[in-house]
């Protein structure tokens, strides 16, 4: 039980947004909905690359625990750490980007309209400013678990929901489906800084400048992927043929993609390595 709640704060959060969005969003009916089709959007990434991570490095996170293997251990979540990051930087970058043509292309369709695709995207990019943390939280919350401690993540996941709850209630009457959004996002950041304190305090810390040396190259190559991402949509966004919700969401997507390895190579992520070895 505490095993389950400690992972699944951010589900419980994003069940509270839900329900106060069906209660106090007034402006119209389809709040919860608004949500519902952002949050699907933000998870499938987050599904793709923190589940799979941190699921693969379980094992070894939990070998060298019972091994006593400390040192070995925390060289373990340093590296899941960097890789989380050098994949989830993009993707929360990326997806803010490119948030319009994608919507457009799988949402706005019958009844959908131009009005919908706008609420979905502005909190999407609520959604997508916590991308990091949501998967950082897979890998921090299994290394407890690794070293037999399980209520830590649920006492700091109490605190969470109480929070987010109180932050809802907040930012839902100004901000309305995108405080929602935000307060879930905060909370996310909050907690996954709060559990790397402690559990670098529980192993004696981290490889800090392991991380943050990546993480400044990793944020260089996203910076670049960006400029890629935003040139092009500027170059063609005159051409009749870029008019095509599909065909403009797939010339970025490539393009973004093609230029953040190239990037990452060029600044040399070792991470870039590891995830091809991985994959």
């Amino acid at each position: 039980i505490p095993m389950t709640l400690g992972l699944g704060v951010v589900q419980l959060n994003t069940l509270l947004d839900g329900l106060i969005a069906y209660g106090l969003v007034r402006s119209h009916e389809g709040g919860p909905a608004v949500l519902f089709y952002a949050q699907r959007l933000y998870q499938f990434p987050l599904g793709v690359f923190a589940t799979a991570v941190a699921t693969a490095i379980f094992p070894a996170l939990s070998r060298h625990a019972a091994a006593g293997e400390i040192t070995e251990l925390t060289r373990t979540v340093t590296r899941g750490v960097r890789v989380v990051l050098f994949e989830g930087f993009p993707c929360m970058v990326g997806l803010i980007l490119i948030r319009g043509p994608l919507i457009e292309t799988i949402l706005e369709h019958g009844a959908f309209g131009p009005d919908d695709t706008a609420r979905v995207a502005a909190t999407l990019v609520a959604y997508a400013l916590g991308i990091w943390a949501f998967g950082l939280n897979q890998i921090v919350v299994r290394a407890f678990y690794a070293i037999k401690d399980p209520t830590t993540p649920l006492r700091i996941a109490a605190w969470m929901v109480g929070l987010n709850l109180a932050l809802n209630l907040i930012l839902v009457f100004p901000l309305e489906e995108v405080g929602l959004a935000l307060s879930t996002t905060v909370c996310a950041a909050l907690q996954t800084l709060w559990l790397l304190a402690r559990l670098g305090r529980r192993l004696g810390e981290l490889d800090r400048r392991a991380i943050w040396a990546s993480a400044l190259r990793t944020g260089l190559a996203t910076g670049l992927m960006a400029g890629a991402v935003l040139g092009l949509d500027a170059a063609l966004a005159d051409s009749a043929a870029f008019g095509s919700s599909l065909v403009r969401l797939a010339s970025l997507v490539g393009a973004g993609a093609a230029a953040y390895l190239l990037a990452a190579w060029l600044v040399r992520c070792r991470e870039l390595a590891e995830v091809v070895r991985r994959g």
